[in-house]
């Protein structure tokens, strides 16, 4: 999980950096910036959320005495329905 979240937040900080650069100066190629907005937006997305995920799994895995039940090892809350659990609560929170 390390490695994934390690590359999850060099690919968002890359695209940060660029979309900075696209907002400042409208990029190389300006007749395409409506697009490559949104393009950028799906990605910062998907790192986003591969972000909550370390998150999420690393809060679950802490838990675990080892990787299976029978070592301690437990399915996280929300692992099979939409949504995440808020931080705060455990509850839903999207």
């Amino acid at each position: 999980m390390a490695e994934i979240r390690a590359d999850a937040q060099a690919r968002l900080a890359e695209i940060l950096s660029r979309s900075a650069d696209y907002a400042e100066t409208g990029g190389s190629f300006p007749d395409r910036l409506p697009v490559i907005a949104l393009t950028g937006k799906l990605l910062m997305s998907q790192y986003e959320a591969v972000l909550r995920w370390c998150q999420w799994a690393e809060d679950a895995v802490d838990q675990w005495a080892g990787v299976t039940p029978a070592t301690g090892a437990t399915v996280p809350p929300f692992a099979f329905t939409t949504g995440w659990p808020n931080p705060d609560t455990g509850d839903r929170a999207d």
